[in-house]
Formats: structure tokens, sequence, C-alpha cells
């Protein structure tokens, strides 16, 4: 009886470790996988920077006034909070430099 019981404890403790370290293994296959996706992505602060540095190349070509602007460039458009910034931020900087 006790080699019975015996075998049944060592049989499910034996599983337990299979399952454990098969999880293991599949855990650090998808982790290798997660890491090349992230390497891929490019970091948001460089996608900031680049949108910001576009929006003010684009304005510089394009302005003439703020009342312009205003009226032409988004018309019939919607207006994320991020390109309200943008925008706001390209007109203080502007503002700020002409004050100088």
């Amino acid at each position: 009886m006790i080699h019975i019981l015996l075998t049944l404890v060592l049989s499910i403790a034996t599983i337990a470790a299979i399952a454990i370290v098969a999880m293991k293994l599949l855990l650090n296959k998808k982790t290798k996988k997660l890491s090349i996706q992230i390497e891929s992505i490019t970091p948001y602060t460089f996608t900031q920077k680049k949108e910001k540095h576009n929006l003010k190349q684009d304005n510089a070509q394009t302005f003439t006034d703020i009342k312009n602007d205003l009226e032409q460039s988004y018309n019939g458009k919607y207006i994320t909070v991020h390109e309200e910034n943008q925008f706001t931020d390209y007109y203080v900087d502007l503002f700020n430099a002409m004050i100088r």
C-alpha cells in the first residue's frame, strides 16, 4: 500500500515538474519573440519629435497668418488633442521667436 502511495506521489511530482519545465520553455520562447518585436518598434518619442519637425516644416512653407491657417488647414477635419497641441506649440514658438 505504501509503495502504491509513494509511486502515485512520485508520478504526480514528476508530471508537475515536467509541466513546469515545459511552461518555462514556452515562456522563454515567447519572451524571445516579444523581444524581437519590441526591438523593431520605433520609440514613440522619436516618432513624436519627427512629427513635430515635419509639422513645423509644413507650416513654415504654407504659413500666411493664424486666421488663414485656422480657416483653411482644419476645415472639415477632426483634430486630435495631439494635433491641437502641436499646432499650439508651433504658434507659441513662432510668437516667442517674434518677441525676441
